[in-house]
């Protein structure tokens, strides 16, 4: 729990608020399928405690909490059974307001046909909005099986429906079928910008382009931060990353809420006053007045930063503030965007600094936020701990972003199989493509040039024989984009 910071904060109607620390997306044994066998309950309490967290919210898997959950092999006997919110009675046992609160939520969790799935669909993680049941409809089964028959569209309806406030989960992931298909570009109340695996990566920097592009057109998202913990006593690793191993409450939401009950964290993440980040990593901000206090005004002189970098920090990283103008959307075919942005102030901090900056704006035209992050940039296997995320503030005029009817370059996995990997990819006649296939260190595996058709081509490269996490990068060298997917070979 953080203590308020003076006049600095916002203001809630009966005055100041207090951050608060906590993790939406946790799973616990008995629940979710794909544990450790340890994350009971009262360990996940005494984690979070050891931790600095307030709050934490289970997000089991739907295919688990209503089948079988001590076997990951799936029977079409128990699909769609319920219960959904098995932790229900418990995480309220074990709750001591105001000093820690568990609450039982669900990950609407449906998954496309095949042995190896390739295409997204969509994990929705379903968040109580009301501990009271006559609130919350906490009966009957989510529908997520059988495969290849529920698309994001329809779990995200099925998460509204039980009065939810509904978050899209790694929109954007390295596991490419629990990615986000964008069949609905609407109704969503939350997107996880930064998932778990081994800490900030490309794929978080897609989502955050996706959530800001999203605030440009107008929409009213929150910005998510969930470590998607499934072993509870799993230590933060920094070299190597653990992907499949996110450590509790790494990363986690800090949320600035009137009071420390669940109503109150509930107004503070509708409202977006919330903070991403790891560890003692921090970063707030504030819209100033001419005379320096804080306004929710859009017509404002300057933009306050308040934080610290955790000491851990393995390098010197860079605060930003950032002003996002217009963006080019290329959902629903591809999930990515393109942000125009200004910096409109940089600096240096090393580890184990605080720091405390006003910047003048002269221009507030746009969407304005600010991020804590590596000096150096990031690449395939390269993910960095201790990162932190601001909230957005909007300007006196919000540029529209532009939605590309359909990219001219496009790339994505194809079929896996014992001998090679295929990808998809399309791209103007002549075009030279660089496709490149890297471990996880960055080492590259293989690599070939060849030339675009105009139409959608198939490509084949050899796969590794050894199990584990590895990227594919595709570079179109006329266009100057490439595109980065990594893929678990199991």
């Amino acid at each position: 729990m953080y203590a308020a910071a003076g006049a600095f904060c916002q203001q809630y109607e009966n005055g100041e608020g207090v951050w608060l620390k906590g993790d939406f997306h946790v799973h616990s044994t008995n629940a979710s399928n794909d544990t450790g066998g340890d994350s009971f309950v009262k360990a996940i309490k005494r984690k979070s405690q050891e931790r600095g967290l307030y709050f934490v919210v289970l997000t089991d898997h739907s295919n688990s909490t209503g089948s079988d959950v001590t076997t990951t092999e799936e029977d079409p006997a128990l699909y769609n059974q319920g219960n959904e919110f098995p932790r229900w009675d418990s995480a309220r046992i074990v709750s001591e307001p105001g000093k820690f609160l568990m609450v039982c939520g669900n990950e609407i969790s449906p998954i496309v046909d095949g042995e190896v799935p390739l295409s997204p669909t969509g994990h929705i993680g379903c968040i109580p909005r009301s501990l009271d049941v006559s609130e919350f409809d906490t009966t009957g089964a989510f529908t997520d099986r059988p495969r290849g028959s529920v698309n994001g569209a329809n779990v995200l309806e099925q998460s509204n429906s039980r009065g939810a406030f509904s978050i899209i989960n790694h929109p954007t992931s390295p596991t490419p079928w629990i990615s986000y298909d964008w069949t609905n570009l609407q109704d969503y109340h939350g997107m996880e910008v930064w998932n778990g695996t081994g800490g900030w990566d490309p794929f978080d920097e897609i989502g955050y382009d996706l959530w800001r592009t999203d605030l440009l057109q107008g929409k009213n998202i929150t910005p998510v931060g969930g470590s998607d913990n499934h072993r509870v006593n799993k230590e933060v690793a920094l070299f190597p990353p653990d992907l499949l191993n996110p450590a509790l409450g790494f990363p986690t939401t800090s949320v600035y809420a009137k009071d420390s009950t669940w109503q109150g964290i509930m107004e503070g993440l509708n409202r977006g006053w919330v903070c991403i980040h790891e560890g003692e990593s921090f970063l707030q901000i504030n819209a100033l007045d001419a005379e320096g206090n804080y306004t929710d005004s859009s017509h404002f002189t300057a933009i306050r930063m308040v934080g610290k970098l955790d000491a851990n920090a393995p390098i010197p990283f860079k605060l930003e503030l950032r002003q996002a103008l217009s963006a080019v959307d290329q959902r629903p075919y591809v999930g990515n965007s393109t942000v125009a942005e200004v910096i409109a102030y940089t600096a240096i901090a090393q580890p184990g600094d605080s720091f405390d900056v006003t910047v003048p704006v002269f221009n507030n035209t746009g969407l304005f936020t600010a991020t804590l992050l590596p000096s150096a940039p990031l690449s395939a296997g390269n993910e960095t701990h201790y990162v932190a995320l601001s909230r957005a503030i909007r300007g006196t005029q919000i540029i529209s972003s532009v939605t590309e009817e359909k990219p001219s370059t496009f790339f994505q996995l194809g079929r896996i199989t014992e001998e090679s990997i295929t990808l998809k990819i399309r791209a103007a006649a002549g075009e030279a493509i660089t496709v490149s296939l890297l471990a996880a260190g960055g080492q590259v595996l293989f690599k070939n040039q060849v030339a675009g058709e105009g139409t959608l081509q198939e490509l084949r490269i050899p796969k590794p024989q050894n199990k584990g996490v590895y990227a594919i990068r595709v570079s179109f060298n006329r266009a100057k984009k490439s595109w980065v997917k990594r893929v678990l070979l199991r």
